[in-house]
């Protein structure tokens, strides 16, 4: 089912989006081999809170070094704590506006988190 990008979406964030799907707006099945750690960290987070597969239930515990990969990449050189958190802090943001654009407030991710935090109850 191909995800809805937000027509406001700044364009640099839709492009980070874009590398994250398949051209037809699909969730990939596995990461983006060739996508920035941006990239590869909005995949891993969108699979994790959009996705019905089981293989995506798991949580994103790695997606930080992906990015922070990418981050090095990007910069040639080890970032610095304030540049992780600004790209993660940028990329969190993309998250929750493809969420918003894409499911009702209660996404399975979050009632995974929700479980794995706090229990049944």
């Amino acid at each position: 089912m191909p995800l809805n990008i937000p027509t406001m979406m700044h364009p640099d964030h839709r492009a980070i989006v874009v590398e994250a799907l398949l051209p037809s707006y699909d969730l990939r099945k596995s990461k983006p081999p060739k996508a920035s750690g941006r990239g590869q960290y909005v995949w891993r987070m969108l699979a994790y809170y959009l996705s019905t597969e089981r293989r995506h239930q798991c949580f994103p515990i790695g997606c930080d070094y992906d990015l922070w990969d990418g981050l090095r990449t990007e910069l040639g050189r080890e970032p610095t704590r304030e540049e992780r958190k600004a790209a993660t802090l940028e990329c969190e943001t993309i998250i929750d506006e493809m969420i918003a654009a894409n499911s009702p407030p209660l996404t399975s991710g979050a009632v995974r988190m929700y479980m794995a935090l706090y229990g049944r109850g």
